[in-house]
């Protein structure tokens, strides 16, 4: 974990290296889209979030771990249309984006990432919630397994930490390829770089998307967190994730506690998470869960929601719909 953790903080901070002149104004909440985020207190955590829409509750998770390159930016794509049919949520994760550090070295770790999200739940008073988590937002999957009544339905987006470690990432092997110590190589042209290798297009990534990454990155606390990570902070939860994750799969396989309709979402062209993993994951959730469904769709990488947004929240609005016709979830009043 702690590699892992290494190269992502190593990573950010090359990306944003390069000094460059801001073309596009951001505003002091990093907002983009034509959104405006706000912030809630969850249990000491200042935290940023997007609020779209009326209806059943949707609550969606970004990916990535602590610093500034990830944020509930990534969902704005989602917003216009998902809204129409839900009460969307769209919060940074506690350490990404504008939300406040972990309290502690400790809280540095997967666990105190699904308990800020938990807690954001129940602070907002969204329960039950239509979850739909991105990689590392996939930790969700074990907040569902402490507390299974938090959550009505869950989609499970090419999810990082939920899924078990088979087949081969080409990742490393593709990211390494974007790093160059060329004159003239500005920090944009290394960043579309490093995402051209996990997306099967990058017309996703505007300029108005890059400024507000590059923005909430320069923060003094993104820099704080890197320095944390650098440290090797996060605790025995952190150093012994995998072995937590196992743990958790396997009360999941045994002890049959989520029944709610779940859904894999997974790019067929993701180099980070190869298609081994959706179908490791499906036979975890669906050793005891009924209602488990995995959706692969073409031409996509990993970030194949924000890469084909129209495909993605339809799937999502008819896959819930579905459900609902056949009285496996309730329908609200």
């Amino acid at each position: 974990m702690k590699t892992n953790a290494l190269f992502l903080s190593l990573l950010a901070t090359a990306v944003f290296s390069h000094a460059v002149v801001a073309e596009v104004e951001v505003s002091p909440t990093a907002s983009i889209g034509g959104y405006e985020a706000k912030f809630v207190d969850v249990n000491g955590i200042r935290t940023r979030y997007y609020e779209e829409g009326s209806g059943e509750p949707m609550l969606l998770l970004h990916g990535a771990p602590w610093g500034g390159v990830a944020s509930a930016n990534t969902w704005v794509d989602n917003f216009d249309t998902l809204s129409k049919y839900f009460h969307v949520y769209a919060p940074d994760r506690i350490g990404a984006g504008l939300t406040d550090n972990p309290k502690t070295d400790d809280d540095y770790n997967e666990v105190a990432m699904h308990q800020h999200m938990r807690d954001f739940i129940k602070t907002m008073k969204l329960e039950p919630v239509h979850v739909v988590a991105h990689s590392l937002g996939g930790l969700s999957l074990y907040m569902a397994v402490e507390e299974p009544e938090l959550v009505k339905t869950m989609v499970l987006v090419a999810s990082t930490h939920a899924s078990p470690s088979v087949g081969t990432s080409r990742r490393f092997s593709v990211l390494k390829k974007c790093s160059t110590d060329e004159d003239g190589q500005d920090w944009y042209s290394e960043w579309k770089c490093r995402y051209k290798a996990l997306s099967y297009n990058t017309d996703h990534f505007t300029e108005e998307f890059a400024e507000s990454v590059r923005f909430m990155n320069e923060r003094a606390k993104a820099e704080f967190a890197r320095a944390k990570l650098r440290s090797g902070v996060g605790g025995e939860l952190h150093a012994s994730f995998y072995e937590y994750r196992r743990t958790m799969h396997k009360r999941i396989m045994d002890e049959g506690m989520l029944q709610m309709p779940m859904m894999i979402y997974w790019g067929r062209n993701d180099l980070m998470q190869p298609l081994e993993r959706a179908m490791a994951l499906y036979d975890v959730l669906a050793a005891s869960n009924p209602n488990v469904q995995l959706m692969i769709t073409n031409k996509a990488g990993h970030f194949s929601y924000r890469e084909r947004p129209e495909v993605f929240n339809q799937v999502v609005i008819n896959w819930i719909n579905s459900w609902r016709e056949l009285g496996v979830i309730e329908v609200e009043e």
